[in-house]
């Protein structure tokens, strides 16, 4: 089973900034769903079910196997590993919009910042201004609409608060 790379790497720097932050462990009541493919176990995390799926999970996790073997535990035991990450989706998203690790925050913001330029600002562009990757809010916050304007225009204009930018389409 495998994610999505960006998916993957998102996971990881999650579980290495939980580790750290936290002992290792279970999270409280996770649930276990067997022969969960990667594309079902994206499904739970979008829905924002955390699941994990290998029943000794918890048991590997109190081992500390989420540093040691991340890269199956990130896939198999997420919840376990306290590594979910959170997503929101708004209709002009073509992906769910993700937030995680210590920036969690702070990429919640620029989401809520988003939603309310999306909402108050942005009329007639509304169908042709979308966030068209999982990592728009996230590359915003580290700067990229001013460091690579025409890129993150094309591809993340309302993460960066920039439809009105947008050159019109006929």
């Amino acid at each position: 089973m495998s994610f999505s790379p960006l998916l993957t790497s998102v996971i990881a720097v999650a579980v290495l900034w939980l580790a750290a932050a936290q002992p290792p462990g279970p999270a409280a009541a996770c649930a276990f769903h067997h022969n969960v493919s990667s594309s079902e176990l994206e499904a739970f995390l979008i829905a924002g079910e955390c699941v994990d799926t290998h029943e000794q999970c918890a048991e590997w996790a109190e081992e500390g196997e989420c540093e040691v073997n991340d890269g199956f535990m990130l896939e198999s035991c997420p919840c376990s590993c306290n590594s979910c990450p959170s997503f929101v989706e708004n209709h002009w998203d073509d992906e769910p919009q993700i937030a995680y690790g210590p920036l969690k925050d702070e990429i919640q913001y620029i989401i809520q910042k988003t939603e309310a330029y999306m909402k108050e600002s942005v009329y007639a562009k509304k169908d042709q201004c979308r966030n068209k990757h999982r990592g728009c809010s996230h590359w915003s916050l580290l700067g990229e609409c001013e460091k690579n304007p025409r890129w993150m225009l094309e591809d993340c204009a309302p993460a960066c608060q920039a439809c009105h930018r947008m050159p019109k389409r006929r």
